[in-house]
């Protein structure tokens, strides 16, 4: 079945595997954009040219008492624009169970209702983020495609979405300059804040069996360095 296993650990023992989780859903090329949002709404990208540093990034943001996102997209340019995106490497949704126009009575039965989702639509189990006030979830790919290829099945995803009921927050799947929370920190928008916590193991797939659902399409030119 497609059900997840869930567990939780310690910010401090989520370290680890929250490293793991960014070396599978960031591309290798291009620039990466990682973020902190004051108690103000005050936004402070970085954008980093590395994985390493986009962890040492991470650390630095650690120090405040500030809530910390990244982008599943990588830049052309140091600008989170959905124009400047390059490649992406996963599908994502976020199912609020806290706050939001559209929830979930629990952070048990968005998951519940994920589940059901794939074994709907016969996908394998995705990787799980529990943001403190919502679940994150993600498909990574096992290689990056071109935003514009990843664009035009992004839209699709989120139909399907929509079709099978699940309550998604709609701004999320089709956007590629989305600010997702980083696992292994604190969301500060609750007091006390609430831990941002990786759920699952990190799950990585092929991407054209991921889009076979999507039914037949032109495929041509789907991963980045396609000619």
């Amino acid at each position: 079945t497609a059900t997840t296993e869930i567990y939780t650990l310690s910010l401090h023992d989520a370290l680890p595997i929250c490293e793991l989780f960014f070396e599978k859903i960031l591309s290798s090329q291009e620039i990466l954009c990682v973020a902190s949002i004051n108690k103000n709404g005050i936004i402070t990208p970085k954008f980093p040219e590395s994985i390493e540093e986009f962890l040492g990034q991470i650390d630095s943001f650690l120090t405040k008492e500030v809530n910390i996102y990244f982008t599943p997209g990588s830049y052309e340019g140091s600008r989170r624009k959905q124009s400047d995106c390059v490649a992406m490497k996963c599908f994502f949704l976020d199912l609020d169970y806290m706050h939001g126009k559209n929830v979930y009575p629990s952070k048990e039965a968005a998951i519940e209702d994920v589940n059901r989702f794939c074994e709907d639509i016969s996908w394998p189990p995705p990787t799980l983020v529990d943001s403190g006030g919502g679940i994150h979830v993600y498909w990574i790919f096992d290689e990056e495609v071109s935003s514009s290829v990843w664009n035009s099945y992004a839209v699709q995803f989120k139909e399907l979405c929509l079709a099978r009921n699940l309550i998604i927050d709609e701004c999320v799947p089709a956007d590629a300059a989305r600010l997702m929370r980083v696992p292994g920190t604190l969301n500060y928008r609750y007091d006390p804040p609430a831990p941002a916590l990786l759920l699952t193991d990190v799950f990585t797939y092929n991407f054209e069996t991921l889009i076979e659902v999507f039914g037949s399409t032109d495929r041509k030119s789907t991963r980045l360095n396609s000619s």
